[in-house]
């Protein structure tokens, strides 16, 4: 079974690596100089390992540990919300027997190789360059041979298939995904993006165009060589975390385990009749506090009550009922809290106020225990207080800070 490395969240520190929080599967051992592949092929190097204030060389087995990674990008891009892969998975075995079997020249009929679809393709001699492609099939089959490359003889002068199809048809691009991934695990969020839905969604974020408006990234990668700014690109991963803290009261979940909330709420969200309000105005609820903290205007040992703190602005903005996600009233539900967003003293006004009510709260919530905010009872109780919550923030004030 492979060892599992889940990224939470990163974050960077001035003149050091690219540091990610990670959980590990049961039973995994990290240490320093371990190589690291993601789901896309990128090859990582562990640099460093931070537990609490001390560093560490080596990682003893600790179940559900959360710590600091610190890596090298060896290749690729750097990894966002992938899950990292050490050791072999199932799938993996089965390309590491038929690589092993000697006869390295059979690996071409009896892998699937590598697919690459793309809109565009030109090919000079035996150069071949295309636009706008994505990777849909073969990077577990890269990273074996890769970490094969060393233990079997003549696999260099293995042969790997490699197809590339090039097509503007939208849905011939999905039925290739599908087809070359039937036989692999693919991850939900990936497939998510082949839904109709995740096209209008993607659709409904250009038609903002203010300076503070996001993009919708529905295919890994699609703004990778824009210049748009990272923290304005909301991917599957975080849509769901933000309409899932906001529109559903699951601050707690995204908070906590991703995975168990993603599923939980799965069957509750990008459904063809929601109105795509919903998910901007969280997304964009997100991008705000973001800011807020990062500009320092919000002190950021708060910064794990971001998502109470986002359940909370729309309960205080909204009083009224909140409608069904496909109801006709939620467009104007959702305008009212947009309007509010997009003022941004008034916006600063009530995040800051909800934060220092959070914040006035230590002595019955424990903010100082790093599980505060991943305890469902820390959503109920400041869900209980919103009527005393709604005073505080009516008569907050920026000064007050």
């Amino acid at each position: 079974m492979a060892d599992i490395f889940r990224i939470m969240d990163r974050f960077k520190i001035t003149g050091r690596k690219t540091v990610y929080t990670i959980k590990l599967s049961k039973g995994a051992v990290l240490k320093v100089g371990d190589l690291l592949f993601d789901l896309h092929g990128n090859k990582f190097k562990v640099a460093g390992i931070q537990m609490s204030t001390r560093c560490l060389d080596y990682m003893p087995p600790i179940e559900e540990l959360s710590i600091g990674i610190m890596f090298e990008l060896i290749s690729g891009v750097e990894a966002e919300g992938n899950i990292m892969l050490r050791e072999l998975t199932d799938v993996n075995k089965n390309i590491t027997e038929t690589i092993k079997t000697g006869n390295v020249n059979a690996f071409s009929m009896l892998n699937n190789g590598i697919t690459v679809v793309t809109s565009s393709i030109i090919i000079s001699g035996d150069i071949a360059t295309i636009e706008d492609y994505q990777i849909v099939n073969g990077c577990q089959t890269s990273n074996v041979l890769i970490e094969n490359m060393d233990s079997v003889e003549g696999i260099d002068e293995l042969i790997i298939p490699i197809r590339i199809i090039a097509t503007k048809d939208e849905n011939l691009k999905n039925d290739i995904t599908r087809a070359t991934n039937s036989q692999t695990a693919i991850k939900k969020d990936q497939l998510e993006a082949l839904s109709t839905f995740q096209k209008k969604l993607e659709e409904y974020y250009k038609t903002f165009r203010d300076e503070d408006a996001l993009v919708y990234e529905r295919r890994t990668g699609q703004y990778r060589d824009s210049n748009i700014p990272k923290n304005r690109i909301v991917t599957i991963a975080m849509q769901i975390k933000t309409v899932a803290a906001m529109f559903l009261d699951e601050p707690s979940g995204v908070s906590g385990q991703y995975g168990t909330v993603a599923k939980r709420v799965g069957n509750k969200i990008f459904k063809t009749a929601d109105k795509e309000i919903i998910y901007y105005v969280s997304s964009l609820a997100l991008y705000k506090i973001e800011n807020l903290f990062r500009t320092h205007k919000i002190d950021q040992k708060y910064r794990r009550a971001r998502y109470h703190a986002m359940m909370l602005f729309r309960m205080l903005v909204s009083t009224e009922e909140m409608p069904r996600f496909n109801a006709r009233k939620m467009e104007t539900y959702c305008k009212n809290i947009l309007e509010v967003l997009e003022n941004d003293s008034e916006c600063e006004r009530i995040f800051s106020g909800i934060v220092s009510y959070i914040a006035s709260k230590d002595y019955d919530l424990d903010i100082a225990d790093r599980k505060c905010f991943e305890r469902k009872e820390t959503t109920e109780y400041l869900k209980s207080r919103i009527d005393e919550i709604k005073m505080f923030v009516d008569t907050y004030s920026i000064s007050n800070q």
